[in-house]
């Protein structure tokens, strides 16, 4: 087992949560938000009888009326009464457990706030030769402790952590998390100018930065190509 903890030895922590590709954002303006990341990053708003979506290729964004807050992560496991006692074990903490298709919320030990559904993986990844996202399905995480938390993250999805010269990365259900060093603040999110609707406006939008926090609070970074790995660790 590559993270250790007490408790896990009752519980089977392999392969137990994936990663879901939908994210949870809220903001005072939604409807400046939504007409923002069109105009951006080309995301589509979709009905949706949870709330306002945006897609943006496999990544979907719901976006609630509220108080400013970090991003909201959602985690898929098929069994979510094993699933609650498996996060204790991990050390998360309960916010709201509201049961199957509601709110379960918990904070991690790194201070990500996640969302827990009972659902299944993404079987089939979407068809990217005929649509190139500008927002690519991977999410960064800021944080002091890059190994220890890539032990972290790999046991919890069960997946090895691959060392890159930036970081760590982690593949679960077509989503990438990559772990690099750095002040925490919640998940990023990275655009690619490239596949963007305007790429002048995406530029003109990082100004010259490769990291850049809009004036909704989200961090975004400039999308680069993934190096060479150093090592991969199983989880």
């Amino acid at each position: 087992m590559f993270y250790q903890h007490a408790d896990l030895d009752i519980i089977e922590p392999r392969m137990a949560f994936c990663i879901s590709p939908c994210i949870g954002l809220t903001t005072p303006s939604p409807g400046e938000m939504v007409a923002e990341y069109a105009r951006l990053f080309g995301m589509q708003q979709t009905a949706d009888a949870e709330g306002l979506r945006l897609e943006a290729g496999f990544l979907s964004f719901y976006v609630d009326p509220g108080q400013r807050q970090p991003p909201i992560l959602e985690l898929l496991t098929k069994d979510l009464a094993s699933a609650r006692a498996l996060l204790r074990a991990f050390g998360c903490q309960e916010q709201a457990w509201n049961g199957e298709s509601k709110l379960n919320l918990v904070t991690d030990r790194f201070g990500i706030a996640w969302n827990i559904h009972q659902g299944q993986p993404t079987k089939d990844w979407i068809d990217q030769m005929d649509r190139v996202a500008a927002v690519p399905a991977k999410i960064a995480l800021h944080l002091h402790e890059g190994a220890k938390a890539a032990a972290y993250y790999a046991e919890l999805l069960g997946e090895p952590a691959t060392h890159t010269p930036g970081g760590w990365t982690i593949d679960s259900n077509h989503v990438r998390i990559v772990i690099e060093a750095g002040l925490p603040h919640g998940p990023a999110f990275f655009a690619d100018a490239a596949a963007a609707p305007d790429p002048d406006a995406l530029a003109a939008f990082f100004a010259g930065r490769t990291c850049h926090v809009d004036r909704f609070g989200i961090t975004w970074k400039a999308a680069l190509r993934d190096g060479p790995a150093n090592a991969v660790v199983e989880a």
